[in-house]
This record gives structure tokens, sequence and C-alpha cells, in this order.
């Protein structure tokens, strides 16, 4: 922790990083990004750099990171307004190496093609979540798309009337509700099945001919 001294004078300036003449620094600890900041153990840190003032004086502190940048955890109060906002740096996470997830289903038989949930012939597609940091990320995960008949869940509209695929994530359809889950540093496997499906709607015969599907996935940190 850095605790910067400025001059007091007359006209009430608030103490900043730009503005001191100096500064108190104590001795390191390490923080769990999982523990709440009144709850850290510092170790009893001691003093290791000193300052001395010319008279009155006022002050401001912030954390220290190990790469030399000055963060504070809240905005307002002792801390000083020019430090970075945002004390601990949470972890990153990159989906299919910032690509898009591409899924070819083949060529399929139209006889094969049975209103869900009958059988399928499902074709799976792993997907590699790999984050980055010191903790790990409780998150929501929402899709979204548009239902193949208004209110089927997990069956998404294609490109031809009538014709839908349903999609499983992680063993359960996908909805736009959303589901709790945790990523962990490292790399996270995320599984995909997909599978033609028609509508319960329609009795004609789908047509023929090559089709596209999308679906967005948002994971919403929480």
């Amino acid at each position: 922790m850095r605790v910067y001294l400025c001059d007091a004078d007359s006209s009430g300036n608030v103490c900043t990083m730009g503005r001191s003449s100096g500064y108190v620094e104590t001795t390191s600890f390490k923080m769990d990004v999982n523990i709440p900041l009144t709850e850290q153990n510092d170790g009893n840190p001691s003093i290791v750099h000193t300052a001395t003032t010319s008279g009155l004086f006022t002050m401001c502190f912030t954390y220290r990171g190990t790469d030399g940048t000055d963060f504070i955890d809240a905005k307002g109060g002792y801390g000083c307004s020019d430090a970075l906002f945002g004390l601990f740096t949470t972890s990153t996470c990159k989906f299919a190496g910032d690509n898009t997830l591409n899924v070819s289903l083949g060529s399929i038989k139209r006889s094969d093609i049975q209103p869900y949930p009958a059988k399928m012939y499902p074709i799976s597609a792993i997907a590699e979540l790999v984050c980055v940091g010191d903790a790990s990320l409780a998150v929501v995960s929402t899709f979204i798309y548009t239902p193949l008949d208004g209110d089927s869940a997990g069956v998404v509209a294609t490109s031809i009337p009538g014709l839908g695929v349903a999609v499983k994530y992680n063993g359960d359809m996908i909805n736009n509700v959303g589901r709790a889950e945790t990523f962990t540093t490292g790399t996270n496997t995320l599984s995909f099945e997909f599978a033609p499906v028609k509508s319960t709607q329609t009795s004609q015969n789908i047509r023929t001919g090559d089709f596209t599907s999308d679906i967005v996935m948002i994971i919403t940190l929480q």
C-alpha cells in the first residue's frame, strides 16, 4: 500500500498522486481476489519507504500492483483520484480462440428428419473457452436464437421453412433463460450437440438444399 502526501494549502486542493511531494509505502502482501477487501490477510506489513513534510499536509492512498500500477478499490473517500479504479484484475476468457464456432451437419436424408423430440442423429462439436487470470469466473450463459415453433426451447429455426436444429449445450437443451456455471482458469471444454428436426406445425415435405442457422452465446459475469 502507498500513502501519498501533499502539502496543504488554503485552496483546499484534494491530494492526488500528481500533486504529492512524497509517499509512505508498506511491505507487499498477496491479495486473494475471491475474498472481500475487509477480510484480506495483510500479514501485518511494515513501513519500507518514508517521507517528510514541511508542515500541514493532506494525503490519499492506493494499492500498488507488482507492475507498478496504482489502484483504488472505490471512488471517493481517501483513495487517490488519479489512480486506476478497480482493485482486482479479473480473469479474461477467449471462446474458440476468438473465432466463430462453425458446424456442418453434412448431407442429411429428408426421411431421417423427424419432429423433436423424436429420434435424432446429433453431430457433436467441442469448443474451448480459455481463461487467463487469478480467479475462477461465476457466470450466466444465455443463448439468443430464433425458435423454430415460436416457443420450442432449444430448437433453432433455419433458413429453410419448417426445418430446425435441436441444440444441446453440456448435455442440456439450450434456452434464452440462462444457466449459472463457473469457468476456471485454463481450458474449459464446452460440449455441443446439433441435430436437424422438422417443425411440429407442418405436414409438408421440407425442401432440399443448403441451409444456415445462427446462435449467439452470451456469457455474463456475475
